[in-house]
C-alpha cells in the first residue's frame, strides 16, 4: 500500500502492508515470522518557543508474539518517507527521521545516524500493557543496555538477532532546539525512531491479538540524562489502550492470520527462505500527548518492510 493510501495527508511514515488495512484500522494481519517495525515519531520544541526537551519513550509488547529482531533495514526509497529515510546499520533500535540536521545555519532531513540526537536504549523482559504497565520506570527492570544479556533470551534465535525475552524498550533522547526557522521545522522538531520486531511463531490460532503500548516521559526546557528524566517529578503519559475492543490509547495491534506460505514456512524448512524472501511487515501506531506549549508528542508505527 503506498504511503498515501496508508496513512492519507502524512505520508511521511512511509508504505503500508498489502491488503488494504489503513493506520489505526487494528485490521492488520501478519503471519507467523513476518517483521514489522515499530515506528515512534516524537515532536519537540517549535521555532517560536525553542528549548532543549528531554525525553524518556517507552514502547512495550508481549515476547510471547512479537520478538525484538536486530537487522540490517534499509532506508525507504519511496519519495518523501521522511520517517523512514535513514538505515538501521544493523540495530534493533534506531533513528530512522530527523528534521534539525544542521546544515550550516539551516535544518534539513538527516541522511544518516551521525546527524541524528544520541540515543541510550535499554531493555527489559517485563510484559506490556495498559496503566502503570505501559511505562519504563526502574520498576520495570532489571534493565540491560545490551539486548543479548537479558536473561531467557533463546539461544538459537539470539545466534540470528532475534532477542526473544526482550518486553519492552526505553529509550532516552534529548531533542535540541530548531537550527532556524524554516518550513522543514515549523511544526516542531522531529524525530522518527524505529524498533524491529519479527512475529513469532507460535502456534496459536489466525485472529490472536498482538499488541503493543507506548508512554513518555519528559522534561521540558532541560538537558538532562536518563536518570535525570525518571527522577523528575512529572508523570508519565500512560496508556489505556485496550487491544481487545481496539479502544483507547496510545496503542495499537497487529492480527495474526496463518497464509499458506506461513504453513509452508513451518512444516517445509525448504520453502523457509522464499517466504522470507517477500513477507510483508505492517503497521501499529500510537500517540500521546504532552504539555501542548511545546507540542511535544509520541507515536509508534509497525511498519511493513
Amino acid at each position: 500500500m503506498s504511503p498515501d493510501e496508508f496513512s492519507p495527508g502524512y505520508a511521511a511514515r512511509g508504505e503500508g502492508p498489502t491488503g488494504g488495512a489503513t493506520l489505526h484500522s487494528g485490521g492488520i494481519t501478519v503471519a507467523p515470522t513476518q517483521d514489522v517495525l515499530s515506528q515512534i515519531e516524537v515532536t519537540g520544541s517549535t521555532p517560536d518557543l525553542p528549548a532543549d526537551v528531554s525525553m524518556v519513550l517507552c514502547d512495550a509488547w508481549d515476547n510471547s508474539r512479537l520478538h525484538l529482531h536486530a537487522r540490517d533495514v534499509p532506508a525507504s526509497t519511496v519519495r518523501d518517507t521522511d520517517l523512514q529515510s535513514i538505515p538501521s546499520n544493523g540495530a534493533p533500535v534506531w533513528v530512522s527521521g530527523y528534521n534539525n540536521a544542521a546544515d550550516g545555519s539551516k535544518s534539513r532531513w538527516a541522511t544518516n545516524s551521525g546527524e541524528t540526537p544520541a540515543l541510550k536504549v535499554q531493555y527489559s523482559t517485563v510484559k506490556g500493557g495498559s496503566g502503570t504497565d505501559s511505562t519504563c520506570g526502574d520498576d520495570k527492570g532489571p534493565w540491560y543496555d545490551d539486548p543479548a544479556a537479558v536473561p531467557g533470551n533463546d539461544q538459537a534465535l539470539l545466534a540470528q538477532g532475534v532477542y526473544s525475552a526482550v518486553s519492552r524498550v526505553r529509550i532516552h533522547a534529548v531533542l535540541p532546539p530548531p537550527v532556524d526557522n524554516n518550513p522543514a521545522v515549523g511544526g516542531g522538531v522531529r524525530m522518527a525512531l524505529s524498533i524491529n520486531h519479527r512475529v513469532v511463531d507460535s502456534g496459536r490460532d489466525t485472529g490472536d491479538i498482538l499488541p503493543n503500548w507506548a508512554s513518555i516521559k519528559y522534561v521540558l526546557k532541560k538537558n538532562t540524562d536518563m536518570q535525570g528524566v525518571l527522577a523528575d517529578s512529572g508523570l508519565w503519559g500512560i496508556s489505556d489502550y485496550n487491544p481487545d475492543s481496539h479502544t483507547g490509547a496510545p496503542g495499537d495491534r497487529l492480527i495474526l492470520r496463518w497464509r499458506r506460505h506461513a504453513w509452508i514456512s513451518r512444516f517445509a524448512k525448504a520453502k523457509q527462505a522464499s517466504f522470507r524472501t517477500y513477507r510483508r511487515s505492517s503497521v501499529v501506531v500510537t500517540q500521546a500527548r504532552s504539555r501542548p506549549s511545546l507540542r511535544t508528542t509520541c507515536s509508534t508505527v509497525l511498519r511493513r518492510r
